[in-house]
């Protein structure tokens, strides 16, 4: 489970997980996600959400699509996982542009690839 964390007033958005047994939990606390190259910090980092779904490449591993505006680079970023908490370091998929108040223009949607 995944949900978009508010670490301070225009900026700092970033994404927390949860981790459970099962669909239906029971779930344990919130933790940001691990992603080498970004840095939690309250203003500049602007991780949306994560758009992830199983690799078509792995099953046993996860893809995900996440917009980031990050001091002045907006991106959407690419990464994989093995356990939905610690990622990869991402691959560029493209460009974005900023939007202004710290956000990217581009918002990936789940399920392109």
């Amino acid at each position: 489970i995944s949900e978009r964390s508010e670490r301070g007033h225009f900026g700092g958005r970033q994404v927390q997980v949860a981790r459970g047994p099962a669909a239906t939990g029971p779930w344990g606390p919130f933790a940001l996600l691990d992603v080498p190259g970004f840095r939690h910090r309250t203003r500049g980092l602007n991780f949306y959400f994560a758009a992830a779904m199983t690799n078509p490449a792995d099953a046993s591993s996860l893809v995900a699509l996440f917009p980031i505006r990050d001091d002045g680079v907006a991106i959407v970023g690419l990464g994989v996982s093995c356990d939905g908490v610690a990622f990869s370091r991402l691959a560029v998929l493209a460009n974005s542009t900023d939007a202004g108040d710290l956000r990217s223009a581009d918002h990936p949607a789940d399920g392109v690839l």
